[in-house]
């Protein structure tokens, strides 16, 4: 596996038709585990060698978002023009099989008894990849394994999936005025079978991200240096 570090491309030389794509751009991609982002180090180089200018660092911050606000907290002032949460989750709907590529437009949270929600950047973006599905994301404070919590998560948020990091980074990129995006692969359905079904499909699931993360930094760099880049005409 290639090392999960800093990656970056800078002062390679360039035609005129590439110079849409030179923007100044630093992403951190954060996951749970090191298992769910396994080949994705290596499966992005050529993106590096393609955007000049462009620094990907990855954060590995263990399960739940107190976790996750523990590693941001020491991210504060890095300079990101994106953090990108990618990971696993379990499916609420009943028509998301396991391995759906799943791309949250709203991110949930519980907080004391109040719900909060925090939308997504580019709500629309995920209609670029026709296998991808879009909905509600419900992060929540421990693993779900029984269909009786599932329901309630439903009943309070109308979420479509769950997971325990997402909330955390969007938090933390709303504060900071940073562009969030979040990626997820389904791999149970959030009751008594989740255990068994997380370990069938879990490494199924990493090569989903490891495949389709790339296309996300691909748009996140499209809409990014079109912000910067004079239009030609």
């Amino acid at each position: 596996m290639a090392d999960l570090r800093n990656y970056s491309r800078i002062g390679k030389t360039v035609s005129m038709a590439d110079k849409v794509l030179i923007c100044p751009e630093k992403i951190l991609i954060g996951a749970a585990f090191k298992t769910e982002i396994a080949g994705l180090a290596e499966k992005l180089k050529p993106r590096l060698l393609a955007y000049s200018n462009l620094t990907i660092e990855f954060l590995l911050t263990g399960m739940g978002m107190k976790n996750v606000r523990h590693c941001l907290n020491g991210k504060t002032g890095n300079g990101y023009t994106a953090i990108l949460n990618v990971g696993t989750a379990g499916a609420v709907r009943t028509d998301y099989e396991p391995l759906t590529v799943f791309y949250p437009h709203t991110v949930y949270a519980e907080i004391g008894s109040e719900l909060q929600k925090i939308p997504s950047i580019n709500p629309e973006l995920f209609r670029q990849f026709p296998t991808w599905k879009s909905g509600g994301l419900f992060s929540n404070s421990r693993p779900v394994t029984t269909s009786t919590v599932r329901q309630v998560i439903y009943q309070v948020s109308q979420a479509d999936v769950i997971d325990m990091e997402a909330f955390a980074y969007a938090e933390f990129c709303q504060r900071r005025k940073i562009p969030f995006y979040c990626l997820k692969v389904i791999t149970d359905r959030a009751d008594g079978d989740t255990p068994a079904d997380f370990k069938i499909h879990q490494a199924a699931a990493a090569q989903k991200l490891t495949e389709n993360v790339p296309l996300l930094i691909d748009s996140i760099m499209k809409i990014n240096c079109a912000k910067v880049t004079p239009a030609h005409g």
